[in-house]
This record gives C-alpha cells, structure tokens and sequence, in this order.
C-alpha cells in the first residue's frame, strides 16, 4: 500500500480535533446566500441555510449528494454529477422558492 494512497492515510493519520462547519458557500442571481455544510458521509444530502440580502435565516435546502452546485437561479439549480468512470454530466434541477 503506498504511503500516498488514502487507505493508508486514513489508517495512519490521526483523527482531526475538529471539523469545518461549512464546506460551501455560494451567491444565487438574487443575492441570497447559500451555505453549505459540512458531511462527513459524501453519500448523505448536502444541507444548505439559505440567507436574505439582509442575512435572515430564510431555509433548509437539501441538495442530491451527487450533484456539485455551479448556478443557482430563480428557479433552477445548475450542476454536475460524476459517474463510476469520473464522467460529468450537466443537470439542471428545478427550486421551487415557495411564496
């Protein structure tokens, strides 16, 4: 097993003091502020808190754990899943903002 391989890291590294919080943050087109937390477990669904132009708590908004958020819009999400091979593919899902 090599030294890099992260089997090896993983059996050999100690277990952090802590972990991050927050592993993403992104802006949508109507300047809400997305944040997404933190998993431990990359199979679970990425939680997002979603913030006013004015920093209020507006939602919980969970997203497939397979997808990587590159847009969100009025009423889309734009984003990327990976396959076995590591082939990208487009998908576009859609948000339904309520109200």
């Amino acid at each position: 097993m090599s030294r890099n391989s992260p089997a090896y890291l993983r059996e050999h590294l100690p277990a952090p003091d802590s972990i991050p919080n927050v592993d993403d943050l992104l802006v949508d087109d109507e300047g809400m502020v997305w944040v997404g937390s933190y998993r431990a477990d990359p199979s679970a669904p990425r939680l997002y808190h979603v913030y006013d132009t004015e920093g209020r708590f507006l939602a919980r908004v969970a997203m497939p754990p397979d997808v990587d958020v590159l847009e969100i819009g009025a009423g889309h999400v734009l984003g990327v899943t990976r396959d076995a091979l590591d082939v990208e593919r487009v998908v576009l899902l859609e948000l339904n903002r309520g109200g």
